[in-house]
């Protein structure tokens, strides 16, 4: 708790590696705001992930000449 408001941290195996941070009114408030960022954080990185498989792929195919 940091004054009157609690704070979360969300961080990976990693040190040092912080996915997400938040804070709160509530404990509660303040570890669902993080874990919600979080969420999006590694969805957005699997999503920029197989993005650049696709784009991969399709220069494969392209320089192969396929269509």
């Amino acid at each position: 708790m940091v004054g009157t408001r609690w704070s979360c941290r969300v961080d990976n195996v990693d040190p040092g590696t912080v996915i997400a941070r938040a804070s709160g009114a509530t404990r509660e408030e303040a570890e669902n705001v993080a874990l919600g960022s979080a969420s999006v954080t590694l969805g957005m990185r699997d999503a920029a992930a197989a993005l650049r498989r696709s784009v991969e792929e399709l220069r494969k195919r392209q320089s192969d000449g396929e269509r």
